[in-house]
């Protein structure tokens, strides 16, 4: 029902999945729920999908399900709401990719000054492999700031990260510099 845009019998399929089960199951519980959450979401129905992602919650902190329910609140206009689940969700994090994502989050708000802050935090992430140097790159690629994004990739790529020769073309690109764009692809 999902993949047909069929969501109220998709939410409701769902529903009953998780009002049927005889046995706790809870992996089965929380792919059922997070299902729910992302249907309810696009079907409009973001405070109930809320609801879902506060119930995830009750079990324990889930990164996965702070940062959907920050989404979610910064989509609806709650600021605050939104800024402490990001908090908790990055709280400790190593994740580059997470914080990145946040500040897509806000950037399609047309909140970017907000995300690149978190942006910033990422950078705080001491890196320690090819691939934390590849994804700093990234980091500073949503930065606009190339010639330190050439620089990390660059150090990712003596590392032996192969996603960052990609990603070190387009800088190149940007940069406007097609003869090392070229060698990179």
């Amino acid at each position: 029902h999902m993949e047909l845009q069929d969501y109220p019998s998709a939410i409701a399929a769902f529903s009953r999945s998780l009002n049927s089960l005889d046995q706790s199951d809870t992996d089965f519980e929380l792919d059922v729920m997070y299902y729910l959450a992302a249907v309810r979401e696009v079907y409009g129905e973001t405070d109930k999908a809320i609801e879902v992602y506060t119930d995830i919650l009750k079990n324990g902190k889930d990164i996965k399900s702070l940062f959907q329910r920050g989404k979610l609140y910064l989509s609806e206009e709650l600021h605050e709401e939104a800024a402490a689940d990001v908090a908790m969700a990055i709280e400790k994090s190593r994740d580059y990719s997470l914080y990145i994502d946040i500040f897509q989050v806000y950037d399609d708000q047309n909140m970017t000054s907000e995300g690149t802050k978190y942006l910033e935090r990422a950078l705080e992430v001491e890196p320690d492999s090819g691939a934390d140097y590849y994804q700093r790159g990234r980091v500073y690629y949503c930065m606009k700031d190339y010639e330190a994004a050439k620089a990390e990739l660059t150090e990712a790529i003596k590392k032996e990260d192969q996603d960052a020769i990609l990603l070190l073309g387009k800088v190149y690109l940007i940069m406007e510099d097609a003869a090392s764009a070229r060698a990179m692809y």
